[in-house]
């Protein structure tokens, strides 16, 4: 068979003589290049395309078959005709076998399995490739593997079996052939970018650069016939791609000798690669009992370069993991560098603010209106530090969602209408700020000082950007929710910016050219704060008309709002009052029998370790009639309070050697919440700050820099409170 020429016709004869018993028997064909047909005398048996030597009847269709012979007949007289216009290896390539139908068939199905096998293995590791590399975008080695094994599993699917025949039976030779150069190329181009990948500092660009122009201009050919074309690529394309696959194990040792964790790998699968080839091409000559083994060769080798890409993966991953340990480690290392910064910005600042207050409200004497107007300046710059700094810590805690302590009802109204009136004195001429809001509008459920800040905040940035008409405050009820509305009628913000306002650090014009300052947080706290909340923040805004910013917030429940409308007294103490421990109350000094809200006669106890601080309260407390004792630690408050009668306590939480807390607890062994009020003084304003100051006895919180009449009000709530528990404890006693 091998001496008839490829292109032409050719008739085959073949007489048998079948046993009389036993099962049916089959003839097995291998690939027949490019038509054929089988027939018992002039009983058509099979065929294969149409074997015609008219131009246009003639069809290639190349698929090995098992064509079963008639049953009943010992003797048979086979005729093979077989026509070839279309494969430079024309012809019968391989044996023809003749066997029972059974052990021929299972042949066959064995011989698909396979290939499906390797196909399917070939895809897998396509696939995971494929989303190791969406994985990580830059190892672009991965995309490479992936195409390869997809062109290899490719060309399996048209060759051997041609399983893809029974997927698409009408698949003629042409176009299939067509695909497997082209999978081919693919292979051989994916391959090279793989190694370039894998190895770049081993990488001879000069030769493999000329060479994908080469097989690109290849692929351009392949619209020439495809039995011209496979004439011009065995004449020259086969031999320089033997030359690059010695060149691809020239890379690969060489990586290996430079001690390149990846290169014994590849080298080692490049061999097995070679080997198959070799393999192969001998079996075209001699007939080898092993068969065709580049398939198989093929599959280790792209086993052994997934497990490399694989390693790299599991290294990368490792590393990440590592490296994302040592960012959260640094990502809390600065979250708790700004939270103590911030805390220690915050004391100095209270200090410096409660002594220009204490200037302007004339405790240490008359000013002129040159030294008040310079006052006044640098009073605004130190509350603008002290609102940057607010910010930055609001925005530490936001990070850890500490954030929001328990949520109470608020009247919307109420609250509008407290905080407008700081905003009057810096209104700009044909600018009206107004509140619109109904009294009647149900309570909201949230954390007042938050709501505050953020509506302080929304006013203070539409004020900022309008420069003429107004800025209102509305509110309505819409189901289970209230919707508050803050309206400018400002220059409005470009669509494009409104999603970036609420990024932190972003503002809409540039550092260098904006009119305003700031840190560019507060939406993006605000929508925070209201978050936590239950409620959600939204922004619309259009150039030349204005902005508006719509707060939703949940309706608090009515037995919410009864329980806070009840008077403090009556919550605090609607028990049986809790009496002092009479032994420790013996070791302990009188305590004056009543306290007045003016101050008068009220000694109160200031601890604090910084002399300005001390400085400030002592001057606000005298001023308003109290009796002063100072302390500058933990130790010397001890011991004056044990020397001195005590109505209420001013606490600082951090000092050096013993903290407020530890002062505070030793009180509380003696006196319990109701008797002895102590009011804690500190920076910082974390809720777990908060809890742990209020498990060591603190009776309330305020949080520098704090305002003089806050801490005047919750003075005299306290000392009230003290008093009508000593009061009715004097009526319950005998």
């Amino acid at each position: 068979m091998a001496d008839y020429p490829p292109f032409g016709s050719a008739t085959y004869r073949i007489q048998l003589r079948l046993p009389a018993e036993g099962g049916p028997w089959s003839v097995g064909l291998p690939e027949i290049a490019s038509a054929w047909r089988l027939t018992n005398g002039s009983q058509l048996l099979a065929e294969n395309g149409r074997a015609s030597l008219v131009p246009g009847a003639y069809q290639a269709h190349v698929r090995p078959q098992t064509v079963p012979l008639p049953i009943g007949l010992v003797e048979l007289d086979l005729f093979l005709y077989v026509v070839n216009e279309s494969d430079r290896e024309g012809g019968v390539r391989d044996s023809i076998v003749i066997g029972p139908s059974a052990v021929l068939e299972r042949q066959q199905r064995l011989s698909q399995l396979d290939s499906a096998f390797f196909i399917g293995g070939l895809l897998v590791m396509s696939l995971f490739n494929l989303l190791t590399f969406f994985l990580q975008r830059q190892k672009t080695a991965n995309l490479w593997l992936a195409l390869f094994s997809v062109c290899i599993a490719i060309r399996t699917l048209f060759t051997g079996p041609r399983i893809v025949y029974d997927l698409w039976p009408w698949l003629t030779f042409e176009l299939s052939a067509q695909i497997v150069f082209l999978s081919i190329l693919g292979a051989v181009a994916s391959f090279i970018f793989y190694l370039k990948n894998l190895f770049p500092d081993f990488w001879p660009s000069r030769i493999f650069v000329p060479f994908l122009f080469y097989t690109a201009f290849f692929a351009v050919l392949l619209i020439l016939p495809v039995k011209t074309y496979s004439e011009i690529f065995l004449l020259f394309y086969d031999v320089p791609m033997v030359l690059m696959i010695v060149l691809f194990m020239g890379v690969a040792w060489w990586a290996t000798i430079k001690k390149h964790k990846d290169g014994p790998l590849v080298f080692f699968g490049m061999l097995f690669l070679v080997a198959g080839s070799l393999n192969d091409i001998l079996y075209q000559f001699v007939p080898l009992p092993q068969g065709d083994v580049l398939g198989r060769f093929l599959f280790v080798f792209l086993v052994f370069n997934t497990f490399i890409l694989s390693r790299q993966f599991s290294n990368d991953y490792a590393l990440t993991q590592q490296q994302a340990g040592e960012l959260r480690k640094l990502d809390k290392m600065k979250d708790d560098f700004l939270a103590r910064v911030t805390h220690e910005l915050r004391t100095p600042l209270h200090g410096m603010i409660g002594i220009l207050d204490s200037f302007r409200l004339g405790d240490f004497g008359t000013l002129s209106n040159r030294q008040t107007y310079h006052l006044g300046l640098l009073e605004a710059s130190s509350k603008r530090l002290l609102s940057m700094v607010n910010s930055i810590l609001d925005f530490s805690n936001s990070r850890k969602h500490q954030m929001i302590s328990e949520l109470r009802p608020i009247l919307l109204k109420e609250c509008v209408d407290f905080l407008l009136p700081a905003f009057y004195p810096q209104l700009k001429s044909g600018v009206t700020l107004v509140n619109r809001i109904n009294g009647q509008l149900p309570a909201v459920l949230g954390d007042e000082p938050k709501v505050e800040q953020v509506l302080h905040h929304l006013v203070q940035n539409a004020l900022q950007h309008t420069e003429s008409g107004s800025v209102s405050i509305e509110a309505e009820l819409r189901d289970q929710l209230v919707l508050v509305i803050v309206r400018d009628t400002g220059e409005g913000i470009p669509e494009e910016k409104l999603a970036q306002l609420f990024s932190p650090f972003h503002q809409i014009a540039e550092i260098d050219t904006r009119a305003t300052g700031g840190l560019g947080l507060g939406l993006a706290i605000s929508r925070q704060h209201i978050q936590q909340m239950g409620g959600r923040l939204e922004l619309e805004s259009t150039v030349g008309t204005g902005t508006t910013v719509s707060l939703w917030l949940p309706v608090c429940p009515p037995a919410k709002v009864e329980y806070y409308q009840k008077p403090r007294l009556e919550r605090t103490h609607s028990s049986e009052p809790n009496r002092l421990d009479t032994e420790a109350s013996q070791n302990l000094p009188n305590r004056p029998s009543q306290t007045q809200a003016s101050g008068s006669g009220t000694n109160v106890l200031i601890v604090d370790d910084e002399p300005v601080n001390l400085l400030v309260l002592r001057t606000f407390l005298t001023r308003n009639g109290y009796s002063v004792i100072e302390a500058t630690s933990g130790p010397e408050a001890l011991e004056k309070f044990a020397s001195n009668p005590i109505d209420l306590i001013i606490l600082d939480v951090m000092m050096p050697g013993m903290s407020g807390y530890e002062v505070c607890s030793k009180i509380r062994e003696q006196f319990k919440a109701d008797r002895l009020p102590i009011l804690m003084l500190t920076a910082k304003n974390q809720v777990e700050d908060l809890m742990q100051g209020y498990q060591h006895g603190a009776s309330d919180f305020l949080t520098k820099p704090f305002q003089r009449e806050e801490l005047k009000v919750r003075m005299e709530l306290h000392l009230k409170v003290s008093k009508a528990v000593r009061d009715r404890s004097k009526e319950s006693s005998p």
